[in-house]
């Protein structure tokens, strides 16, 4: 019962444990908590549910008595109650775990949501710095961006996009070569690279771009001749709001479709009696997965992963997300004019904290007072049993003895009276 049995246990949860070591990707700390846990469970149903088959039917090793319910109940209670505690306290360590995962992603959501704000007011302030000037200069811009500048939100590039006209285009062109530029003229993006824009109604050429990590060899790129971003354009001038463009992979970052851009149209009425009249368009332009990463960098927490989704086929996923996490979370979000939707799953460093050694030494310590419980009703049941079933086997030795001693006392009785006649026989004579 003492020895067999964790013997026996041992090897059950040695081929246990090894079959998983070989068939899953289990890491070390947990495949050893998995195991003990195994172990001890195993073990206690052996130490705590024997003494019920025991005293169910006579057998060599205790006589069934009037007295086994006992024995029965006590083992029964003990390992129901070490069950439910254990079940009890580990549900509610999970709980308390799932809490703080729900909490951090939460957060999550809630600073991205605030990214999505300061974004929005910087495109607006920027409409505010166009409508209170006639001319916005380049240093005026320039200093604008600087102020926005913002480590956390990692801004790539500002840039403004005055509307010109076919008519307009002569003058724009001779503007920029009196300021220097060198190849001025509105220019048309090609897989090919860089040639004179075409004829058109309009166009929407990058006039000033301050960049915090781009160069400036777009200025005078047509943004509107470039079919990925024409709908997003169309778009921002139709709603007048703020519109995200697809995912793209910048020129100068070949790698990854990880680029935002979020243009605003700037209205303004050239005169109190006209209508407004669209000037232009400004955009930002910003590294998706690196806000993502510096804004969970910030968190200082390595608690989940995450997956970001918005529009058709626009994902960022960290490296690392899986479905199959203990814990995951949906959540959806505005990002700008989009719908988007941020899924969150636990990092497997966070399902570590799910292992509890002190739940599991509980568990032994109430394994142990529950099997010294059993014991100690198991040895007084079958001491009780021993001693009742002595006495009747005592008792039944004793009335035969009395029987005898009773026959023995009649003959003796017997042997005298006939004695004491046959004396008295010839004393009489």
């Amino acid at each position: 019962f003492l020895l067999i049995g964790p013997l026996t246990v041992f090897i059950s949860t040695l081929l246990f444990v090894l079959t998983l070591k070989f068939s899953l990707n289990i890491p070390t700390e947990n495949l050893m908590y998995i195991s003990l846990v195994k172990y001890i469970g195993d073990l206690l149903s052996i130490v705590l549910i024997t003494p019920i088959f025991l005293f169910l039917k006579d057998n060599i090793f205790v006589h069934r008595t009037k007295n086994s319910t006992a024995a029965i109940l006590v083992s029964l209670l003990s390992f129901s109650l070490i069950s439910f505690i254990y079940v009890l306290t580990s549900n509610n360590d999970f709980v308390k775990k799932e809490r703080v995962f729900t909490t951090s992603a939460q957060s999550f959501v809630e600073k991205f949501n605030m990214i999505n704000l300061t974004i929005k007011n910087s495109l607006t302030g920027l409409n505010g710095l166009f409508q209170a000037s006639d001319e916005v200069t380049r240093a005026e811009f320039d200093k604008y961006a600087v102020k926005i500048a913002n480590d956390k939100i990692n801004l790539s590039a500002l840039a403004w996009l005055p509307l010109i006209t076919d008519q307009e285009r002569e003058n724009y062109e001779a503007n920029l070569v009196s300021q220097g530029m060198v190849d001025a003229g509105i220019k048309k993006q090609t897989k090919q690279g860089l040639i004179i824009a075409p004829q058109a109604d309009f166009y929407l050429p990058l006039h000033y771009i301050t960049n915090f990590d781009l160069d400036e060899t777009n200025v005078g790129v047509d943004e509107f001749s470039r079919p990925i971003l024409k709908n997003t354009i169309n778009k921002a001038i139709k709603d007048k709001n703020h519109i995200i463009s697809p995912l793209l992979s910048l020129s100068q970052h070949q790698d990854k479709h990880t680029w935002g851009i979020v243009y605003y149209p700037i209205y303004k009425k050239n005169s109190p009696n006209e209508e407004n009249v669209l000037q232009g368009l400004v955009k930002v332009v910003f590294k998706l997965d690196t806000i993502l990463s510096n804004l969970q960098t910030s968190m200082n927490k390595n608690i989940f992963t995450y997956q970001l989704t918005y529009g058709d086929n626009n994902r960022i996923t960290q490296p690392g997300y899986h479905l199959n996490s203990t814990f995951n979370l949906q959540n959806e979000i505005d990002i700008f004019d989009k719908k988007g939707q941020l899924y969150f799953a636990s990092t497997p460093e966070f399902e570590l904290s799910l292992i509890n050694w002190q739940i599991l030494i509980m568990m032994t310590m109430g394994g142990i007072i529950g099997a010294v419980c059993v014991a100690f009703v198991y040895f007084i049941v079958a001491f009780n049993s021993s001693l009742t079933r002595q006495i009747k086997e005592d008792t039944a030795k004793l009335l035969e003895k009395n029987k005898e001693l009773t026959s023995a006392n009649q003959a003796k009785n017997l042997f005298l009276a006939n004695i004491s006649h046959e004396y008295r026989t010839p004393l009489n004579a």
